[in-house]
């Protein structure tokens, strides 16, 4: 009986961690979330990742964690996910996609999860797998379905 009702709390936890985030499937919402805004990166345990400043056009640039690497991108979203091409020595022609979760309560922060496993990217740094992304300004919500 007492492993049962540990068992319960445990799923119960889970569940409500996984509430916490709600799917980024409409194209529209993923091209308002890019679009003319600023993203900041950081891993899925808070450490800094990058910066980066999204135009409407598909282009973009974005900057290290420490400020001394600038590079320019490409974005384009894909149905429900959204693919980075960084043109940064090691990463040419290498398109990494992500689909996007937003928290159900704070507005404007996200979380991305790579398309493929990290290491079936052959890249200088590895692939993080999960992303959390502060995005400025924070765009509207739409009611999803």
């Amino acid at each position: 009986m007492k492993k049962w009702i540990i068992a319960a709390f445990m799923c119960l936890g889970a569940a409500s961690a996984s509430a916490q985030w709600v799917d980024v499937t409409d194209p529209e919402e993923l091209r308002d979330m890019f679009s003319g805004r600023e993203s900041i990166v950081t891993t899925s345990d808070g450490q800094p990742w990058s910066s980066s400043v999204n135009r409407p056009d598909g282009h973009g640039t974005s900057t290290s964690v420490r400020g001394n690497l600038h590079w320019a991108r490409d974005w384009v979203v894909k149905g429900s996910q959204v693919c980075v091409q960084d043109h940064l020595q090691g990463w040419e022609g290498i398109w990494a996609c992500r689909r996007f979760q937003r928290h159900a309560t704070i507005k404007g922060k996200y979380r991305s999860i790579l398309v493929g496993e990290p290491d079936d990217f052959k890249t200088p740094w590895p692939m993080q797998k999960i992303l959390n992304i502060e995005v400025r300004p924070a765009p509207g919500y739409r009611q999803t379905g």
